[in-house]
């Protein structure tokens, strides 16, 4: 078997991808599956409509062409979510600017529909006056505002039942998927990797699969699980802190609304409608090298950091430490050390190539969006090493 480590929607992608190409796969997950970062998403996926602020057209493309495989592989689970973002006439946010934009983005994703059931098909963005800004947000005090930008994205309301699917999926075309068994270690000849020891979490046994190759999706949990092999891992995943917050608050409206804190450190965040409540993200903070002692604590002053700011943006909401319902927390990979900048791309690696056992490949990401795209191109770089895969 070809094994995967971590349950996350890059383990959960990996897994389905080379079963769906005939690989004998297993999967391990030592908790639930999907249950920490993945999860604990703001349950958008973006087409990449922020990349032609850069004129990065790769990403772009890349983001769209994801965002649509979601829309027509679970449409059921998948709707249109209209994105609105109050223009003051500063800088790139001027109505002029992104009545361009928005121009461009509905001409770049022209196939974006391609395919899509009529109620699942994302509309043109356009740029409303203040009085339409008002009506989509009465509650709202926008005073100032002199347009809107309006685009569409999409949103998962349930994106575990997503991760759930992908399950079914993998395990339909014979991927072997266990929860609640953890991957102690790994065994190899010295050249080779020959297999991982696992414990099973419920029975505390013990447990041995052999394979030729093993991919890592754990994580900020990759030093951990690969010892002396995460030598080389330095570029894999740096943690940084990502919080959503379920607020105790009636939703805005149907769309939801991008909104920018005030001050030196102004930050964007979305309002999105979920569950009749707001659910705001992301917030991002720095954590170090190594935070398991101090995660608690700084998820705690993140919590208040992340109110502060939201009051600034929106101070009708008078938010309190009460007025969250829920903390979603989880940890993204950063672009350095104690840093908010997050990774600009997935990494795969094989650590085979950095003096590692061969066959020991390392996966991080950062985007639930293009989860399945990075599944492939690690399944490309597999295929380099074991050989081309069987006829399916």
């Amino acid at each position: 078997k070809r094994q995967v480590l971590g349950g996350g929607v890059y383990g959960l992608a990996l897994c389905l991808e080379a079963s769906r190409q005939g690989l004998r796969t297993l999967l391990v997950e030592r908790n639930d599956f999907g249950g920490e970062t993945s999860w604990n998403s703001l349950r958008i996926l973006h087409g990449g409509l922020r990349y032609l602020q850069t004129m990065d057209l790769a990403r772009f493309r890349e983001s769209v062409a994801a965002r649509r495989n979601w829309i027509l592989t679970y449409p059921e689970l998948v709707n249109p979510l209209p994105c609105v973002m109050p223009l003051y006439g500063q800088g790139l946010k001027r109505p002029g600017v992104l009545r361009l934009a928005l121009a461009a983005n509905h001409l770049l994703s022209a196939n974006r529909n391609r395919g899509v059931r009529d109620d699942r098909r994302l509309a043109a963005g356009t740029v409303l006056s203040p009085q339409e800004l008002r009506q989509l947000f009465p509650t709202l005090d926008l005073g100032g505002a002199k347009a809107g930008a309006l685009w569409y994205d999409a949103m998962m309301p349930s994106s575990e039942r997503i991760l759930m699917e992908m399950l079914r999926w993998a395990a339909a075309c014979g991927a072997t998927c266990l929860n609640y068994v953890e991957a102690d270690r790994l065994s190899s000849d010295g050249t080779r990797v020959g297999g991982v020891i696992c414990r099973d979490r419920t029975t505390d046994r013990e447990l041995r699969f052999s394979t030729r190759a093993v991919v890592s999706c754990v994580g900020p949990w990759s030093r951990q699980l690969l010892g002396k092999s995460s030598q080389h891992t330095s570029d894999l995943f740096r943690p940084s802190l990502a919080l959503n917050l379920l607020l105790d608050r009636e939703s805005l409206g149907e769309a939801a609304i991008a909104v920018t804190a005030k001050g030196n450190d102004a930050r964007a965040f979305f309002l999105c409608p979920w569950q009749g409540r707001i659910l705001a993200g992301t917030f991002h903070a720095a954590l170090p090298d190594d935070p398991q002692g101090d995660l608690t604590q700084i998820r705690e002053r993140s919590v208040q950091q992340f109110l502060d700011q939201l009051n600034t943006a929106l101070p009708e909401l008078q938010l309190t430490q009460d007025a969250v319902l829920l903390v979603q927390a989880g940890q993204l990979p950063a672009k350095s050390n104690d840093s908010t900048e997050l990774a600009n791309r997935p990494i795969v690696l094989h650590l085979g190539d950095l003096d590692a056992p061969g066959g020991l490949f390392a996966l991080s990401g950062v985007k639930f969006t293009t989860a399945r795209q990075v599944a492939e191109q690690a399944l490309e770089e597999l295929h380099h090493y074991l050989g081309p895969p069987p006829p399916t």
